[in-house]
């Protein structure tokens, strides 16, 4: 049995999109596999969870979804940390 500490960084997003842009922003956002979209608000942002292996990819991922046509502005609300142990029964 091996054991690892796996590290991750989640962090909740406001996207501030362009007004008409949701549609297109969402079919760009599809290609992130470490984004989920929770909910578009009655204003038009997005809502988003986001997971990586550290802060830095975090904060790069947030670099990377402003560049998108049709985001104004990527809002973090919530960021954290956490560790979990992994256990791999698999080499027995």
């Amino acid at each position: 049995m091996i054991q690892r500490r796996i590290f991750m960084a989640i962090a909740s997003l406001i996207l501030q999109l362009e007004p008409g842009k949701a549609e297109q922003v969402q079919a760009s956002l599809s290609s992130f596999s470490q984004l989920n979209i929770e909910k578009t608000t009655p204003t038009g942002e997005l809502i988003l969870v986001a997971e990586e292996s550290s802060l830095t990819k975090l904060q790069q991922l947030c670099f990377d979804l402003e560049k998108i046509p049709g985001i104004l502005g990527v809002l973090p609300s919530y960021v954290t940390t956490a560790d979990e142990d992994d256990t791999d029964d698999s080499q027995n």
